[in-house]
């Protein structure tokens, strides 16, 4: 979906490797997180809206926001 700016939105979903994740970090049920991405070395483009020639690396930045209130581990 188009933003105001010409951008596109994207959605990702983690799906083989979540386990890994949650553990290496330590999160618990009822932890809150937030989820980033962001692309870095983008070559320069013109059309900001020309989406396939601004190619980058895509990297994730897991946040903890709030720890959980109970102790229980995800399983």
């Amino acid at each position: 979906m188009p933003k105001d700016t010409g951008n596109m939105s994207s959605t990702y979903a983690l799906r083989s490797t979540w386990n890994c994740v949650q553990e290496s970090n330590g999160l618990k049920i009822d932890d809150v997180v937030q989820f980033w991405s962001f692309s870095v070395d983008k070559e320069a483009c013109d059309d900001a809206a020309s989406s396939n020639t601004n190619k980058g690396r895509l990297y994730f930045a897991l946040v903890l926001v709030e720890k959980a209130k109970d102790e229980q581990s995800i399983s």
